[in-house]
This record gives structure tokens, C-alpha cells and sequence, in this order.
């Protein structure tokens, strides 16, 4: 029997698991994976009202709350906030919040009109494409 050679590396030790951010990046990226399995599956008429429904739903903006996690001045800080808002930001602001929530408006009225015209279109399609197929089998 022959001995094997003594060497002077030492023999590989098992792996080390990979760390706590590799596993989350690589969790974030099957979610990612599979949202966009999940979009491009859904059929398009449902996919439609999920999207109809999600731009429904961020139309509008709004000015964001005062809030704040410290505890103890927590209430003078949010105070401080408003206080800061009323008098130096909301007269700028006010107005391009209006601005932006009548684009949306309009953008989202004008998108949910070509979709109702585009399910009509596709419809006519399907029934033009349907009675051309009748009259070549007939």
C-alpha cells in the first residue's frame, strides 16, 4: 500500500455559509424572478385592471404626515414640522401638488379610455378575423 504524500496545504474545509447579505440578495433577486414570471402569465384583460386599479390608487398626491419614532420629543419635533411647513414650504408646494394631481387626473382618464378602446378594437379584430375564417371554410 502506498501512503499518500504529505503536503504542505492544508486539506480544503467544508464551505462557509454564505453571509446574511448574499442570502438576501439572492432572495431579492427570486422575488424579483418571479414577479416578473407572474406578469408576464396574467392574462391581459385581468392584467389590465390590476394596472387600472394600481394607477387609481397612486393618482393623487398628498403631503406627507409629520410623524415622528422618538418618543420623548417626539411631539415637539412633529410640531416644529408643521410649523415649518405652514410658513415656509406650503405656499410653494400647494400649487404643484394641484399641478401634478390634474396631470394625473387627466393622464389617468385618457389612459383608461384607450384601453376601452383598445379591448373594442381587438374585439372587432377577433370577430373580422372569425367571419374571414367562416368564409374560407365555407
Amino acid at each position: 500500500m502506498s501512503e499518500r504524500p504529505e503536503s504542505d496545504t492544508p486539506e480544503p474545509d467544508t464551505p462557509e455559509p454564505p453571509s446574511t447579505g448574499e442570502i438576501l440578495r439572492r432572495l431579492q433577486a427570486g422575488v424579483r424572478q418571479r414577479t416578473a414570471e407572474l406578469t408576464t402569465v396574467t392574462p391581459s384583460g385581468e392584467d389590465d385592471r390590476l394596472r387600472l386599479a394600481e394607477l387609481q390608487r397612486v393618482q393623487f398626491v398628498e403631503e406627507p404626515l409629520c410623524v415622528s419614532p422618538r418618543p420623548v420629543l417626539g411631539r415637539l419635533l412633529v410640531f416644529l414640522r408643521k410649523v415649518v411647513h405652514r410658513l415656509f414650504v406650503r405656499w410653494y408646494s400647494h400649487p404643484l401638488l394641484q399641478q401634478q394631481n390634474r396631470f394625473n387626473s387627466v393622464a389617468s382618464s385618457l389612459i383608461q379610455e384607450l384601453l376601452e378602446e383598445n379591448r373594442e378594437l381587438r374585439r372587432r379584430i377577433d370577430r373580422l378575423e372569425g367571419s374571414r375564417d367562416a368564409d374560407r371554410d365555407g
